[in-house]
């Protein structure tokens, strides 16, 4: 249902941007709707991935490479092992 709700709008978009005028303005119209309609999905998945990101943290045993469930020492937002 969550897909649905948020794929209806867009296509409805897309579709209601190439109604009406000439077949070049609807063209036009319709590639500015698909614009929109990538941005909005690219933004969609980009903030879920960098907030799991974040908040998924953990320290890594450097013996296993495994995490280290609940221990996270290192703060900020640097990708590197210590």
């Amino acid at each position: 249902m969550i897909s649905l709700s948020g794929a209806f709008p867009d296509s409805v978009m897309v579709i209601m941007s190439g109604l009406g005028g000439t077949v070049s303005e609807a063209q036009e119209q319709v590639s500015v709707g698909m614009g929109t309609l990538a941005g909005s999905t690219v933004m969609l998945l980009t903030l879920p991935w960098a907030m799991s990101l974040i908040l998924a943290r953990t320290d890594v045993n450097p013996r296993t490479d495994e995490s280290i469930d609940g221990k996270r020492t290192i703060t900020g937002f640097s990708s590197t092992r210590i």
